[in-house]
This record gives C-alpha cells, sequence and structure tokens, in this order.
C-alpha cells in the first residue's frame, strides 16, 4: 500500500487479506472497498474499522470494461472526507476549503488489484476535495506508487475525463454527456441494442427529463435552456436545449465527412463520392420521456419517433448509430429531424409542457 497524501492510502486487497494491522502500524480507520466482497472480512468489524464497500460488481447487465464507477463518486468522497476530516459543519468543497486543516485519522482505499479502480476515487477525491484539476490529480496519485504502480484502464480514463467535465466536484446522474457515455458503451458491446434498452429501463435517470408530453403544469427552465425544439405541425414541445448531445462536424478533408456510394457485384465498389452537408439537418438528443414506449417496448434495431401531439413523424434512432448531414457519426443514432420540428426561444423562465396555444 502506498500513501498519497496526509492520511489517505491506496492499494491492493491484500494487506485485507494478509490481516495487516492497519489501525497499529497506519493510524487508519476506515476502509473503502472498491470490489465485490462475498462476505466482509469478519476481523475488520471486530478491530473496530468504519467500512464501506463499493459493490462494483453488483449490476450483471454490465461487462467489466463498461462498470459504472462514477456513478459512487460522490458518496465515495463523503466517505473519505468523514475519515480524514471528522466533525466539520460544512462540507462542501465551493464553501469551505480544507487546505492546511489537520487530517485526524487514515483512510485506507483498495480495489483487488490496487492500481485502477481504487485510484480512479483517490483521484476523484482530489479534485473534488482540493480543487486540482485531472492531470495534477492523477499527477498527485501517480508520484506517490511506489509499491504498486498505476494503471487506468480506458475505461476509468474516460469517466475520470467525465467527472472533470461535470466540474470536478460532484457526479450529476443527469448530465447528457453521462447518459450518451452509457449508451456508447453498451452499444458497442451489444450492437443490437438491446443491452442499451435495458440499462435505461433499469435506470429511472435515463428518462428524467421535462420534456414529458403527458406533463401539462409549468416548470423552471434554466437559463441555460434557451431554445426548445416543437413539432411544425401542431407546435407540440419536443425537446430542451439542454438535451441536445452537441458533436463537432468532422473536418472537410477528413473521410468522415465524404458519404460513399458503392455498387458493382460485390457491392463494395465506390461508384461516387459526395461531401457532407455544412449545416446538420438532425438534432441528436439523449432519451426523452415521450420516447420512452418506443425505446423500450419495440425491440427494434431502428424505428421512428411520431409527434405525442398529431402523430406526425418528427426523427429516428437506430442503436447501432447513425451519420449526421454533417458526417459525424453518432452512437447510438437518436434524433429529431431539423425539417420536422421549429427550433424556439423559451418563454421567459416558464415553459407550459404540451401544446403552445398562445400563438
Amino acid at each position: 500500500m502506498d500513501k498519497i497524501l496526509g492520511g489517505i492510502y491506496v492499494g491492493s486487497v491484500v494487506p485485507i487479506m494478509t490481516h495487516v494491522p492497519l489501525k497499529v502500524e497506519y493510524h487508519v480507520s476506515h476502509i473503502l472497498s472498491c470490489m465485490k466482497f462475498d462476505k466482509i472480512p469478519e476481523y475488520l468489524v471486530k478491530k473496530g474499522y468504519t467500512l464501506k464497500n463499493i459493490d462494483l460488481n453488483d449490476d450483471s447487465l454490465y461487462f467489466d470494461d463498461i462498470v459504472d464507477l462514477i456513478k459512487y463518486v460522490n458518496e465515495a468522497n463523503e466517505f473519505i472526507d468523514h475519515a480524514i476530516f471528522p466533525n466539520e459543519e460544512n462540507y462542501n468543497p465551493l464553501e469551505v476549503n480544507f487546505k492546511g486543516i489537520k487530517q485526524k485519522s487514515a483512510i485506507f482505499i483498495h480495489s483487488f488489484k490496487g492500481s485502477n479502480r481504487a485510484c480512479f476515487y483517490v483521484i476523484c477525491y482530489l479534485m473534488y476535495r482540493f480543487g486540482f484539476n485531472l492531470k495534477q490529480a492523477t499527477y498527485a496519485v501517480d508520484r506517490k506508487m511506489i509499491n504498486n504502480k498505476m494503471e487506468l484502464s480506458d475505461n476509468v480514463l474516460e469517466q475520470l475525463n467525465l467527472f472533470e467535465a461535470m466540474g470536478g466536484r460532484f457526479f450529476d446522474p443527469n448530465n447528457s454527456e453521462y447518459k450518451q457515455w452509457k449508451l456508447t458503451k453498451c452499444n458497442e458491446i451489444d450492437p443490437s441494442g438491446q443491452l442499451s434498452r435495458q440499462m435505461i429501463a433499469k435506470d429511472n435517470n435515463m428518462f428524467e427529463s421535462e420534456e414529458d408530453s403527458a406533463n401539462t403544469e409549468k416548470v423552471e427552465i434554466d437559463e441555460k435552456d434557451l431554445q426548445v425544439l416543437r413539432c411544425k405541425k401542431c407546435r407540440q414541445h419536443l425537446a430542451k436545449s439542454s438535451s441536445f448531445i452537441n458533436h463537432e462536424p468532422p473536418a472537410k478533408t477528413s473521410k468522415e465527412s465524404h458519404f460513399f456510394k458503392r455498387g458493382g457485384i460485390s457491392g463494395n465498389r465506390i461508384v461516387g463520392v459526395e461531401k457532407s452537408q455544412d449545416m446538420c439537418t438532425h438534432y441528436f438528443v439523449e432519451p426523452l420521456n415521450w420516447m420512452k414506449e418506443k425505446l423500450l417496448t419495440e425491440e427494434l434495431l431502428e424505428g421512428k419517433f411520431l409527434c405525442p401531439g398529431c402523430e406526425a413523424k418528427v426523427g429516428a434512432f437506430n442503436w447501432k448509430g447513425s451519420r449526421c448531414s454533417c458526417g459525424k457519426w453518432m452512437n447510438p443514432g437518436i434524433h429529431l429531424q431539423a425539417s420536422k420540428v421549429d427550433k424556439v426561444d423559451a418563454i421567459k423562465k416558464q415553459l407550459a409542457i404540451g401544446v403552445d396555444r398562445r400563438e
């Protein structure tokens, strides 16, 4: 095990399984286990350690390379806070600064090997508590790994980047980039969309959006939610700008920005090339409440979205992904067609969900 900063130690499960007297030798009072235990070692309870187990194999839907670590960040940070800074009145890092405050105890954070998942939670804590950026936090951990080498997987690196994009303080389960990441990872494993359907059916946050066509009450609109999409035909509100999955059009010189027509006997010979359009003709969005029945009940690889107000076609989905008119490949491809909707400014600070009858 290695001492990272103050009373924060990180390592493998070996000290636990070999009954190392952590309390005596390292003044450890708390243990954060980032792995699945069939049974928490009983001696740890008898010795009076405060324990927390993040069971990262708790969801049989997930393969190892898409294990969702980031959703436990808030509770892990809270546990570490109370271990090394007990009895503080306020723990919000946006309101109080703990730099210079003496750490009063120590915590051992471990995973099976101690080189990947345990390091993830330590890095996130340094960002959360001390305001480090990702590069600083990663370096702070890596340089202190003497007995064990830090080896972050691609999956862990992606989630660290997600956490930094969220501000590096708190995990937001409603973050659109996080939702898109989950869907993309599922589709990489299972292009049929079955794994994605199972995942979003189990995770209520995937559909927690204010664009519920059945909700006719007024809801508050954040300042960033400046625009909404509504059906051209009946003016049914369909999506807010906060639900958009933004993307950068590929460079005009790239292969991705060209559409290749194939033909010939084999069907593989390129018979024509078209350049991508300058303007995107699709609004890619996260799964919205009014899409729920279509996405979950019909086990189709692809399908169309009808307006919940007038049943005009307004978009489509493809679990394998689809290309925007700019050439960018989006996976999965859940979109509304620009030609079928109007983009309008949100009205003041409130918006009535449903048909706008004021115009």
